[in-house]
């Protein structure tokens, strides 16, 4: 394999004790990937690539793992040749990558990424590697605990260690999916306030990550007042990004009990909540409040907004959830001398829900052209003293929904029971729509 090294891979140390302002914290589902100022290295790094017209970096977990193997090792020794005196890049081949070519930039001394960032662009080298065409994917790594400088005129401690590492390889970007499907319109007018991030499948290196940046998306209008398609563009590939007006309540989570919290707030996360389902988490859902949850279900894993059906459709309601629900088969109503009724402000059963969720899987299967990985056996599984009481219109509906751990039962002094007839609070008919989120994305 050749390695071409490219000149910045000197030991040129920069030096820097100013601190900018606070920055957002990485989406919680990439803890696992890298640290915030790690995140925050790769967002200002690929800011300069974008503004320079040049595809931005991608992180994936081979690459942080290297390192973060080379953030310990600032700690005992401040240079390119890592403490057993091999090359810095033998840390990317232990880590089990292969590269065509491969560059280090490092730094001590800087209080946060904004810094460090500065800094690099500011030296030739550092810069060349951070600007490199060549280069598709990059690892960041970050210790807050002093790195050892050996020099001639001896040994001294610098706070705050900084690692970039960049390689090219023979490997392409062949899909992408966003973060979130839809997000409400940031209230600074940039979507890098979002905090969203892009999920890339590289050709060699597997799952691969990156933040959404305002740079690469179009057809964002920051003063619209409706709902608005964007597009985001990475490496080739696009998404669609469904903008929703930012005029809407809190919610309202002293109204939940402690065990909802969680999934209210991420459902708020996933932009699931509309005015309707803000407050009164304890009550019982209507149907007008989980058709609405549906929706906006159906939309977030889609990127498409439903055009709603006219509003002669049902004799007691015009509202816009219901008659998107209508559009896309998601919810129907009651037949009435030949007229149709939806009665919205009836409570829902557990039963109903399992229907208007399989009804949500279809649709999503067709706007996506792919039949979801799921369960798809047809008959209840589990074992509910009670299964006999659901509907036979709801069984393959209820089997689809409880064998893929959407729904599950309630105890009782009788054992788990499936009470299909039963009602369900709001912040039930959240979690449960948050859980079919996971499994559909």
């Amino acid at each position: 394999m050749k390695r071409l090294i490219c000149l910045a891979v000197s030991a040129a140390m920069a030096f820097c004790l100013c601190s900018f302002g606070a920055w957002a914290a990485v989406p919680a589902q990439l803890d696992a990937v890298c640290t915030q100022e790690e995140w925050q290295m790769l967002k200002l790094t690929n800011k300069e690539r974008l503004a320079q017209g040049l595809v931005p970096y991608s992180a994936f977990a081979g690459l942080q793992a290297a390192a973060d193997v080379r953030e310990k090792e600032l700690i005992q020794l401040y240079s390119h040749t890592r403490p057993d005196q091999s090359s810095c890049f033998t840390a990317i081949t232990q880590a089990g990558l292969g590269y065509t070519s491969a560059a280090e930039n490092i730094a001590a001394g800087q209080k946060s990424p904004e810094a460090v960032t500065a800094v690099w662009l500011d030296s030739d080298g550092h810069r060349q590697n951070m600007l490199d065409a060549k280069f598709t994917h990059t690892g960041t790594g970050y210790t807050d605990q002093p790195c050892t400088i050996v020099s001639e005129a001896g040994t001294a401690q610098i706070p705050n260690g900084w690692v970039q590492m960049f390689i090219a390889q023979d490997c392409s970007i062949t899909s992408i999916s966003l973060s979130q499907k839809t997000a409400f319109a940031p209230r600074d007018g940039s979507l890098d306030s979002l905090d969203l991030y892009i999920e890339a499948q590289c050709s060699a290196h597997g799952p691969c990550y990156l933040p959404v940046l305002s740079e690469m998306c179009s057809g964002f209008d920051p003063n619209a007042d409706a709902a608005q398609a964007v597009t985001v563009s990475y490496a080739g590939h696009s998404q669609q990004l469904l903008i929703l007006p930012d005029s809407v309540t809190p919610v309202d989570l002293s109204s939940a009990d402690s065990w909802a919290v969680d999934w209210i707030s991420r459902a708020h996360t996933l932009s699931l909540l509309s005015e309707l389902n803000r407050t009164g988490f304890t009550d019982n859902v209507t149907r007008l409040q989980f058709a609405d949850l549906a929706v906006s279900l159906a939309q977030q894993l889609t990127g498409t907004e439903i055009t709603p059906a006219d509003n002669r459709t049902f004799t007691d309601t015009t509202e816009t959830a219901i008659l998107k629900a209508k559009t896309a088969g998601i919810a129907g109503g009651y037949e009435v001398d030949g007229k149709y009724e939806f009665r919205p402000q009836n409570p829902i059963t557990r039963q109903e829900i399992c229907v208007i969720l399989a009804h949500v899987v279809d649709y999503v299967d067709s706007q996506k052209g792919v039949s979801s990985d799921i369960d798809r056996t047809q008959v209840i599984t589990a074992s509910f003293p009670d299964a006999g009481q659901v509907a036979d219109w709801a069984v393959k509906q209820v089997a689809l929904m409880t064998n893929n751990s959407v729904m599950s039962g309630r105890a009782s002094d009788h054992g788990t029971m499936l009470t299909p007839l039963a009602h369900t609070t709001l912040q039930e008919a959240v979690t449960l729509t948050v859980k079919l989120h996971d499994l559909l994305k």
